[in-house]
């Protein structure tokens, strides 16, 4: 199994620090924010034996009131094997309550709602989609954001992530043998 590198930009998931899409990258003189544009961390090794390229991006709850649980969305490409997951430093699914996975709905911008499939991490702070190529073409295709709602032994999680530059990366996961 390949470690998960958690690759995480600074968020501001207060409400009213800065827009969706956007995080404090630094304060000013008066404390107020400076806004950045988010964007994918994208990462690529090769060890001789294998191509490894991921993205990754944190949680933006900015314009809703969920507890984002410092969550990172990763999509990643290794031995021609593409894989999407969400990933928290919370424990999410409780051992004796979640014993594989569940239902997720995800909605691309303003789409209509699609069903996915996940199956819980082994350290059950987190999960991996079922049907990673679907959900990749799908976020390269939309303009604005990802959002996701599943149930987890905390409850409900409502979670968005900006989609940002995500199309532009497509080249380089093909390059390692996973074309969406």
């Amino acid at each position: 199994m390949l470690p998960v590198a958690a690759v995480t930009a600074p968020t501001s998931n207060a409400v009213g620090d800065c827009e969706f899409g956007y995080y404090a990258g630094e304060y000013d003189d008066y404390g107020d924010s400076i806004c950045e544009k988010s964007s994918w961390s994208i990462e690529e090794t090769n060890d001789g034996f294998d191509r490894l390229v991921y993205g990754s991006i944190p949680v933006d709850n900015s314009d809703i009131s969920n507890d984002p649980y410092d969550f990172n969305l990763f999509v990643r490409c290794t031995s021609k094997k593409l894989e999407v997951f969400g990933s928290s430093t919370y424990e999410l699914f409780f051992e004796n309550a979640y014993r594989s996975g569940g239902p997720v709905q995800v909605k691309f911008d303003s789409s209509k709602v699609v069903n996915y499939k996940f199956t819980k991490s082994t350290n059950n702070k987190g999960f991996f989609l079922n049907n990673p190529k679907t959900f990749s073409t799908a976020l390269s295709k939309a303009r604005n954001k990802v959002a996701m709602k599943f149930s987890s032994s905390r409850g409900i999680v409502v979670l968005q992530f900006p989609v940002a530059d995500f199309a532009q990366s497509k080249k380089i996961y093909s390059s390692a043998g996973c074309k969406f």
